[in-house]
């Protein structure tokens, strides 16, 4: 091959990769179009928010506000391949409530995308509505007598709209036994500046949406306790 016909190709192949290179972000990024809706209807003007959740961080991204028909658009940015996972999800505030839409995985279709909503109702004003699904209690002895208790708690508001403190002192609570020297509140989807603690009562402020959510809550019992009852005191599916 001559020098000439070498820079050719030289030239050819610095061509390309530039090419590459450019057309790289904009391949990776890719358009998530949603919509926020109300009983299946679009509702207008809903503050929209991207987040991302890595391995080793979490936080929100962009943001938009839905049109007339209830759509938004938002970017979604290239996954971080450095990061063990990236996971998108969208959140809409309506009425004072945050929702969350589904999780979202780098390469999944960024249309169809839906962040449902609903109307308020007080919880007081709606006995009945909230029941647990199902109640895990696992009891664990320890040497100095005690007992650590974990309980993971998943309760259903079984309304068409969401449940929230009104006039009330909380949209549902959780009974404690007897002798508990210690409490708090784990990771769930439930947070734990929405539970309050008030004797053998506690006391959950968040907001209930339809369909189901989880508490997991931590406590001891003190040293010396052989035998406790535990109260229930909503409807209950199922306790194990």
């Amino acid at each position: 091959m001559t020098v000439s016909a070498l820079r050719g190709a030289a030239r050819a192949a610095l061509l390309a990769l530039a090419v590459a290179l450019a057309a790289a972000p904009g391949a990776a990024q890719q358009p998530l179009t949603g919509r926020v809706v109300l009983e299946g209807r679009g509702v207008a003007g809903v503050p929209v928010t991207l987040h991302r959740v890595t391995s080793d961080s979490s936080g929100p991204l962009t943001s938009a506000s839905t049109a007339a028909d209830g759509s938004f658009t938002v970017t979604l940015p290239a996954a971080d391949t450095s990061k063990s996972f990236s996971v998108f999800f969208a959140t809409a505030e309506f009425n004072g409530v945050r929702y969350f839409g589904p999780p979202l995985h780098p390469g999944d279709v960024g249309t169809g995308y839906a962040v449902e909503v609903f109307d308020t109702a007080s919880a007081a004003r709606n006995p009945g509505a909230v029941q647990v699904a199902r109640r895990d209690v696992i009891v664990l002895p320890e040497e100095d007598g005690s007992a650590e208790v974990n309980e993971i708690v998943r309760v259903r508001n079984s309304a068409k709209r969401a449940l929230v403190v009104g006039s009330g002192t909380s949209t549902w609570e959780l009974r404690l036994p007897a002798g508990v020297v210690a409490f708090e509140v784990g990771d769930g989807q439930i947070a734990p500046d929405a539970v309050v603690r008030r004797g053998d009562r506690v006391l959950v402020t968040a907001t209930l949406p339809p369909g189901e959510q989880e508490l997991f809550v931590r406590y001891r019992l003190a040293r010396g306790t052989t035998r406790t009852k535990l109260p229930v005191t909503l409807a209950t599916d199922s306790m194990s």
